[in-house]
């Protein structure tokens, strides 16, 4: 009763999904990955943004640059009015820098386009031509030509022998009697204090940099984690190894983790904590039995003396004679129950289980079932498919098939068959065993594996005799509670209807082993 109450009470305190999942290393996983994959996209999207206001300010400012330059041309443009411009380039050199490169355009009034006049620093001039076609193919020449005026700000990529690129930031106008003069900067695309102007942030050293440190983070906090679930898979594999271990391996020797030593150390504790308590509930139902046994005996055999002297006409004495049989019947049959209770608790205790032939167990018990009944053999058929094993124990298994089939052969009639087929479907073996007795009212059918439940018609009185007296069935409700529970234990189900054209059937599910 305390046992069903604890139960109740944990099965009413069952986590909601949502706590599951928040313990789940799957889920946490999952979390983690997501995290580290959003994660790098604020953040890049946030500096690329203050990157290119770095940029823009620094572009603005190479701008102003041109602007200022313009201003300090624009005397000696007036002055050699018509006159070479010789000394243009070493002007020009007095207001450059080391990542920014300036050249000068001029056309000459009534001329047909622009022509380099000078660089700062010295340019080929294959390279100057092929930089001015450049920017008249996007249009540049041809707008400043139209008005001459205003500061044009551009990211026009140029790649120069030398294998740096550069990019030009402005174009600004200088006016002139003998023309139209035009100061084109452009600056190292590794430009101004380093900033890489025009490229995207992804390119730059410092995202790279970021790219890098990050990633290296990301793989060692998953590969903390892989090795974490790792190790507790492998302490998993490693418990259910000595489940199966006919050995007596232990967890300590078995344990390759050493922050698992203290773990496996308790689980052996536990493990010989549970085989000691199957041992002693297997040693005290055998005490018990037999402790009631002789004293049961000994009233069995008082009670001879008594019926052979009590006279037929005493119908008092003889009731009384027969109750007491009915009850000494019932304590026996009570005692025995128990005993198959005890040893049912003692095997759930004990969990260690085997690979199981259940092709070769079922022929065997088949066969034995079969000796048992002598000239009624033929109401037993069965049918077995070969190469079926799960992972159990042949005593769980056989107590299995005796009750089901005890059970069915006391519903059939004397000459009524029982049919147990051994077949496999969908990763499992399945072992039913059908009768043609009168099978279950439906509204009961939920309640025949419930313990102590019993629904056999009592005998009438006059067909008592020494085994089976009258007002008693001979049944204490274990034999299918005992069903449910072993097919529990080996991790399988049971199921229980009636079958369409008469009779009943009972099916238990267990997990098959292949290869």
């Amino acid at each position: 009763m305390a046992l069903a109450g604890l139960r109740s009470c944990r099965a009413g305190r069952e986590p909601t999904l949502f706590r599951r999942l928040t313990r789940s290393l799957t889920a946490r996983l999952a979390v983690l990955a997501v995290v580290f994959a959003v994660v790098p996209l604020i953040i890049y999207n946030v500096f690329s943004a203050a990157d290119a206001e770095k940029q823009s300010i620094l572009v603005e400012s190479v701008r102003d640059k041109g602007l200022v330059i313009a201003a300090a041309l624009q005397p000696m443009l007036a002055k050699n009015d018509g006159v070479p411009f010789e000394r243009l380039s070493d002007e020009l050199a007095r207001f450059r820098s080391d990542n920014t490169s300036i050249r000068l355009l001029f056309k000459p009034t009534g001329g047909a386009g622009f022509y380099y006049v000078a660089a700062a620093p010295a340019v080929p001039i294959d390279q100057l031509n092929i930089e001015r076609q450049h920017l008249a193919e996007i249009g540049v020449l041809d707008r400043l030509a139209q008005s001459c005026s205003g500061n044009l700000p551009l990211a026009v990529r140029l790649a120069r022998p030398s294998g740096i690129d550069e990019l030009i930031t402005s174009i600004t106008p200088v006016q002139s009697g003998a023309g139209c003069g035009a100061v084109v900067i452009s600056n190292a695309v590794r430009g101004i204090s380093g900033v890489a102007i025009g490229e995207p942030y992804w390119k730059t050293n410092e995202a790279r940099v970021a790219l890098i440190i990050y990633g290296v983070m990301a793989a060692l906090v998953f590969a903390l984690f892989l090795s974490l679930w790792g190790s507790l898979t492998q302490f998993g594999k490693l418990a259910r190894g000595i489940e199966n271990a006919e050995d007596g391996d232990s967890f300590a020797a078995r344990n390759r983790i050493p922050e698992l030593a203290q773990v496996a150390a308790d689980f052996d504790r536990m493990v010989e904590t549970l085989k000691a308590s199957a041992d002693s509930i297997r040693r005290a139902a055998e005490d018990n039995a037999h402790a009631f046994k002789s004293p049961l005996g000994v009233i069995r055999q008082a009670i001879e003396p008594l019926r052979r002297r009590v006279s037929a006409e005493d119908e008092r004495a003889v009731t009384a004679i027969q109750a007491l049989t009915v009850s000494l019947n019932k304590l026996e049959g009570l005692v025995q129950s128990a005993r198959r209770l005890d040893e049912a608790t003692a095997d759930l205790l004990d969990p260690s289980t085997f690979l199981v032939d259940v092709s070769g167990l079922m022929r065997r018990l088949i066969h034995g079932y079969r000796e048992m009944l002598g000239p009624d053999a033929r109401r037993l058929v069965g049918k077995v498919q070969e190469g079926l094993a799960v992972l159990g124990r042949d005593d769980l298994i056989e107590t299995i098939v005796e009750n089901l089939v005890d059970n069915a052969l006391s519903f059939s009639s004397p000459d009524g068959e029982v049919a147990v087929a051994v077949t496999a479907a969908d990763g499992r073996v399945v072992i039913a065993v059908s009768d043609r007795g009168p099978g279950v009212p439906e509204e009961r059918l939920p309640h025949i594996f419930d313990r102590y439940y019993s629904d056999r018609p009592l005998l009438p009185r006059a067909a008592h005799d020494e085994e089976t007296p009258f007002g008693q069935s001979g049944h204490f409700g274990i034999g299918l509670w005992l069903v449910r529970r072993h097919a529990e234990a080996l991790k399988g189900r049971v199921v229980a209807e009636n079958r369409p054209d008469g009779g009943f059937i009972v099916t238990v599910m267990l997990p098959r082993i292949t290869g």
